[in-house]
């Protein structure tokens, strides 16, 4: 015959509250202050978080990523997932200057900061010639002698 148990019991508790008790946090993981080259995709996703004032992770979440004109979204989370995150991939604008990208969700919003701007190699020698080509001469010869 198996063996049973006789007089086993286990007590708990537990609380529930009502989502508008409830405040949410939601902070940048990963990804801010990133910079590029103009109409370059960023090297790493922006990255939130998404807790409840327990500190507990909120799985399910909708988050909207939005970005000032001229920057992209390239792919993005729909929702945070059972960490409570959420991330997207982001093409900076064509021209220098700061893209801004903001992940809301339905309680908070945070901002990314992002910077796009051309890069030049800075001890690369100028280039410079120091004589004519043979075409060059000719067509110089040539102004010297008509004049309008």
């Amino acid at each position: 015959m198996p063996p049973t148990a006789r007089g086993t019991s286990a007590d708990g508790a537990y609380t529930v509250r009502a989502a508008t008790d409830v405040h949410f946090q939601l902070a940048k993981i990963s990804g801010d202050g990133q910079n590029g080259l103009p109409g370059a995709l960023l090297p790493q996703p922006l990255k939130i978080a998404l807790q409840d004032d327990q500190g507990n992770p909120v799985a399910g979440a909708q988050v909207q990523f939005l970005t000032s004109p001229g920057a992209g979204i390239v792919s993005a989370s729909a929702g945070t997932d059972l960490n409570g995150q959420a991330q997207a991939v982001v093409r900076l604008p064509a021209g220098d200057g700061i893209a801004l990208v903001t992940a809301q969700t339905e309680h908070q919003t945070v901002t990314f900061g992002l910077q796009s701007a051309h890069s030049s190699l800075s001890n690369f020698p100028k280039l410079s010639q120091t004589r004519m080509c043979r075409w060059e001469m000719a067509l110089t010869q040539l102004r010297r002698r008509v004049r309008f």
